[in-house]
Formats: C-alpha cells, sequence, structure tokens
C-alpha cells in the first residue's frame, strides 16, 4: 500500500512518517506543499507520467501558495486520482471548512495534534475502501470481456432463445422467425427489477461455487414463478433479474399480473431460504421494483447481434425504484397502482428523488393484491431492542451501493437482528444506504462492512431506523454479542 502525505511542516510529516512505520505502512511519500506534490503525481505536468500505485493522500488543509481544499479539488479533477481517497489532516475543525473539504472529494479528516489511534483507524478504513474499489473495477472489467464473448453468441442465443425465455415469446418466434429481424415498437408495459439485497457483500465471504449454486437454485424458482404470470425475462444481470409484462404478446393486465407476481415471488423467497438452510448455505433476501409506462420494446441491436428488449426511461425509473428496496419489499410507482384493476395493499407511501429525474416520485410499498389473485406479505414489523449502553460508530453514506461520498460518527441506541436504531449529528436522508463500522473502547474497527438502509431519518428526534441489509459473519456475530450483553 503506497501513501502519500502532503504537509508544510517536516516535523509533522516524520511524526506521520513515524507512526505508518510502526504500523508496517513503509511504501510512503512525503511532498512539502501541493505544488511538490502536483509535480510527483504527474498532475499539470507534461511529460510527467501519472503515479499508479498511489493508495491514499494525507493532506494537511493550511499551506502555503495553493492550500489543501484547492489541492484536494485539482487531484480529484485528475481521471487517475478521483477515486484514490483522500483524509484531511488539519487543525481546523469548524463546519465550514471541513464541508468545503468533503465537497472537493475528501472523504475522512484528522485533527491535528495526529492521535496514532485514530489516524490509524481512518487510514484501515480509507485503504479497505480503496481495495473495495480496485476489486469493483476489476469484476468490471470481467464482466465487461464477459459481455463481449457474449455478444458474440448473440445470433445463436436468439434464434433458439434458451431455457429461461418466457414460452409466449419462443412459440411466437419458432412460429414467426422473421420478428428476428431488427426494430421495435412503442407499447405500454410493465417492467419489474429484483435483485438480492446485500448479496454481493455476502458473495465475498463464500466459495465461487457455493455462490453459483444459491443463485441457480434461486433463479430457477423465480424463473417458474415469472412464466406462471406471463412474464418475459429480458435479463439475469448477476443475482438481478428484469422482466416485462405486456411484450411480446399484449396483455391488458399487465400491471396485475406483475403485482401478483412480485407478491409471489417475495412468497417463494421461503422455498428459496428452507433449501439453501438445509445445504448449510446463509440465507438470502430480494427487494423488487415495478414501473408502467411506454417503453420501445422489440428487437435491439446489430445484424450479427440482437436481442429482444426494451429501452426508454420509464425502465431506467423501474431500476431506480428497486434500488430503495430492502429484503422482502416491493415498491412499485403510482402509475403502476393506476393501471392496476385488482385491489391493491399497501403500508405506506414515499416520496423520493431518483438520479435522472428531476421532479419527485411517489412510490408505493405493496403487501398484497386482491381478486383474482389474492396474495398477501406478512408486513414487516421494526423491533429493535433499546441498549443500555451506545455503540459508537462511524457512518459511511454510500453511492450506486459500493462508493463511499461521505461519513461521521454516529451512535447505535437499539438493536435487534434486522434493524438499529442510530443517533448522529449529521442530516442522513431517507432511503440511502450506510455502511456501519462498530468502534471499540480505543476507537479501532471491531466490526465494519455492515451494511444498512435507512428507514426513517429520525426528524423528529427519534434517531435513524435503518434495516441492516448484510453483513460478514464476524459482523453478524458482534451484532449478536451486543443484543445478548447490552439489551435493556
Amino acid at each position: 500500500m503506497s501513501i502519500m502525505v502532503v504537509d508544510d511542516s517536516s516535523l509533522i510529516g516524520r511524526i506521520i512518517g513515524s507512526i505508518l512505520n510502526k504500523a508496517g505502512y513503509t511504501d510512503l511519500l512525503f511532498a512539502e506543499s501541493a505544488t511538490e506534490a502536483f509535480k510527483m503525481l504527474g498532475i499539470n505536468c507534461p511529460g510527467s507520467p501519472p503515479r499508479m500505485d498511489i493508495d491514499l493522500i494525507l493532506l494537511d488543509i493550511i499551506m502555503p501558495n495553493v492550500n489543501g481544499i484547492a489541492a484536494c479539488r485539482i487531484i480529484k479533477s485528475t481521471s487517475y486520482y478521483k477515486d484514490i481517497p483522500v483524509i484531511m489532516v488539519t487543525s481546523l475543525t469548524d463546519k465550514e471548512h471541513l464541508k468545503e473539504a468533503f465537497d472537493t472529494g475528501a472523504m475522512d479528516y484528522v485533527i491535528k495534534p495526529v492521535n496514532e489511534v485514530d489516524l490509524l483507524a481512518r487510514i484501515r478504513s480509507a485503504l479497505k475502501l480503496k481495495q473495495e474499489m480496485d476489486h469493483r473495477k476489476e469484476r468490471e472489467k470481467k464482466l465487461l470481456e464477459l459481455t463481449k464473448e457474449l455478444e458474440v453468441r448473440n445470433i445463436f442465443i436468439s434464434q433458439t432463445f434458451g431455457r429461461y425465455v418466457s414460452e409466449e415469446l419462443v412459440s411466437r418466434l419458432i412460429e414467426n422467425p422473421g420478428e428476428l429481424r431488427l426494430g421495435g415498437e412503442k407499447r405500454l408495459l410493465t417492467i419489474m427489477m429484483s435483485d438480492l439485497r446485500g448479496f454481493t457483500a455476502m458473495s465475498e465471504q463464500l466459495p465461487p461455487e457455493v455462490v453459483v449454486t444459491i443463485i441457480n437454485n434461486y433463479l430457477s424458482i423465480m424463473v417458474d414463478v415469472v412464466q406462471k404470470y406471463g412474464g418475459t425475462i429480458l435479463e439475469f444481470i448477476g443475482d438481478g433479474i428484469m422482466i416485462i409484462f405486456g411484450a411480446p404478446v399484449w396483455v391488458k393486465d399487465h400491471a396485475d399480473r406483475a403485482v401478483a407476481c412480485a407478491v409471489d415471488m417475495q412468497l417463494a423467497m421461503e422455498r428459496v431460504n428452507r433449501w439453501n438452510n438445509e445445504k448449510g448455505f446463509p440465507e438470502v433476501e430480494m427487494g423488487i421494483g415495478l414501473n408502467t409506462g411506454h417503453v420501445i420494446v422489440g428487437n435491439i441491436g446489430s445484424e450479427k447481434r440482437i436481442k429482444y428488449g426494451c429501452v426508454g426511461s420509464h425502465v431506467n425509473l423501474a431500476s431506480r425504484i428497486e434500488s430503495y428496496t430492502i429484503g422482502g419489499q416491493v415498491l412499485v410507482s403510482g402509475e403502476t397502482i393506476k393501471e392496476c384493476s385488482s385491489l391493491i395493499e399497501v403500508t405506506k407511501q414515499l416520496e423520493v428523488h431518483p438520479k435522472g429525474i428531476n421532479h419527485p416520485v411517489s412510490i408505493y410499498d405493496v403487501c398484497g393484491i386482491g381478486e383474482p389473485y389474492n396474495l398477501r406479505l406478512e408486513v414487516q414489523t421494526h423491533d429493535p431492542r433499546p441498549l443500555k449502553k451506545q455503540i459508537p460508530l462511524v457512518l459511511h453514506l454510500l453511492k450506486d451501493k459500493d462508493v463511499a461520498v461521505g461519513c461521521c460518527e454516529g451512535s447505535m441506541m437499539a438493536l435487534s437482528t434486522k434493524y438499529a436504531i442510530i443517533v448522529t449529528r449529521s442530516e442522513i436522508p431517507p432511503l440511502c444506504e450506510l455502511k456501519i463500522e462498530i468502534l471499540d473502547q480505543e476507537g479501532g474497527v471491531a466490526a465494519g462492512d455492515i451494511y444498512t438502509r435507512v428507514i426513517d431519518n429520525g426528524k423528529d428526534g427519534s434517531g435513524l431506523l435503518v434495516r441492516i441489509t448484510a453483513a460478514p459473519t464476524e459482523g453478524r456475530h458482534y451484532l449478536n454479542r451486543i443484543i445478548e450483553e447490552y439489551s435493556a
């Protein structure tokens, strides 16, 4: 791990270097000004190659000429370093400077004089985040390579279609092979997006063959449910599924079918987890998002590469709605509710601001559907038990599931196996994702990588109500210890 220390005080640089060396971080670079750091990084220096081995930058705020906040902004605007975590090392504690630092891209800060335990804890957290981001990039690279390989076979797959596509689509194309030509139409239909909540983090703890076995069993059961309601499976996206209702074969009740299918899929998760328990595998949870609207649907691609699919803003909105779900939940748009003729039972209405949409969107937490389906989910209850002592935490606000966009301190006040109540001085938006680190008495990380979603942001002073969506085995054990030892 290569760490750069930028501070105009050589004494502080030596102190930090000594702490890092003692902790085993020996690959260190030192700069006494932002300008010197830019030269070392190859920023604004024609002919100087960028340093591709930097994993973390410790940056002083108060420096002559170019201060740390301006330096951070320049570093983060450089493509090579935009994902490199920056920790500000400063004697400034006012909110304005810290907010400005976070706005420029800094992920954390350490107060001078530097506390060894605090510094190392934050460095470990930042380096772990950097490692996770590197792994994610590698997975995306491999996924891109795999996608290119699969595209080569698109003609064969499109002509034979495969076992996971709906029988209606296969029958229609067998009867009329001419429909494999490029082209499409605008059609009103309902789009479903489903995803296993927290499974990506869980899969990092499991052998690859177990991950594939769990996903295959889950998909097998879900495919049966989808075909029961006439849905067309367009894609498997890792542990996620994209499904449409109302194409290629038009059905008037596409929204009703989609809602009934979503509720039935959640009910079928009991079968999925019963099988997982029998095999000694961990239980999994699924979130589902639905949206209804006009999209372009048809054969998309080229003469060599073609697949049946749909595109449009309503497809994107379905994906955004799914991203707000927790395990066991079905969230649907108001347009889907309007299109249904069956009685839809909802537990609550939420207002969200999805990325890429310039107006708030109302979504509904569905727990049941009436005639002719008569399906109902058990309403989830929030039952965190008060704790005898506050448990100190570091909260990382996540964007797009993996990337931290800020962090703050907080305390856990109540806890159950699935829910917790957290207090923090920072304003946290509802439905956002938080990665939690539980701190020990010395300020070190006792348990990390615990992923949660904010259900209620506690504007009434009651604290954040969060749903625990994923945690490694040791994290689960630590949470259980807290419940056993500190529950009131």
